[in-house]
């Protein structure tokens, strides 16, 4: 390698080192000047989002029980209304 070669590949690195390190400023800038609100949203929402999911399970729990036990009462019913129309005395 001559000197020419040498000097061009290090400007070459150079350049590159500094488009480098200009991304790297920008992206630096753009989470401090605010741009970072929607990952901050986003967080937000998925710390909201447990509560309602855990309330919603509680729900539809509750809303089970009641039909299984709204379901249980209406089966004794007619189980009890079969039992006295076979046990019933024919005329």
């Amino acid at each position: 390698m001559n000197l020419a070669e040498i000097q061009a590949r290090a400007s070459r690195e150079n350049a590159e080192d500094s488009v480098h390190n200009l991304f790297e400023k920008q992206k630096q800038i753009e989470l401090h000047s605010g741009k970072s609100a929607p990952i901050a949203r986003t967080r937000s929402q998925l710390v909201q989002k447990a509560p309602d999911a855990e309330r919603y399970k509680v729900e539809t729990l509750a809303n089970a029980k009641k039909f299984s036990s709204i379901t249980e009462d209406a089966g004794a019913v007619v189980r009890d209304q079969a039992t006295r129309f076979c046990l019933a005395p024919t005329s």
